[in-house]
């Protein structure tokens, strides 16, 4: 579910924030020495947060053992928009200017 927040309280979003603290802490300090060697920091992080970490919200349980796959089908290309009839469809140029 999308929360929003007011700009610039990042406290009314605490527990995300939370999160990105301890994925910063835990994996760039220091950070690795190229791109590849970052990325598994990360996915040895992933694994440890939702398989070994417990979590306080969670009530000490791991995230791997509630975790449920979305019923939604993913699709790589999402579905054309459909505008009402009589909609005037413009695009955006590559300067982001509408013609």
């Amino acid at each position: 579910m999308r929360e929003r927040i007011k700009p610039g309280y990042p406290e009314e979003n605490e527990i995300h924030e939370w999160f990105h603290r301890t994925l910063k802490q835990e994996t760039m300090s220091p950070p690795a020495a190229d791109l590849a060697a970052q990325q598994k920091v990360y996915a040895s992080f992933r694994m440890t947060y939702n398989n070994i970490r417990p979590h306080e919200a969670l009530s000490q349980v791991l995230t791997a053992t509630i975790y449920k796959p979305s019923p939604r089908l993913y699709s790589e290309r999402p579905k054309d928009i459909e505008y009402p009839p009589l909609t005037i469809v413009r695009r955006l140029r590559s300067n982001s200017q509408i013609k």
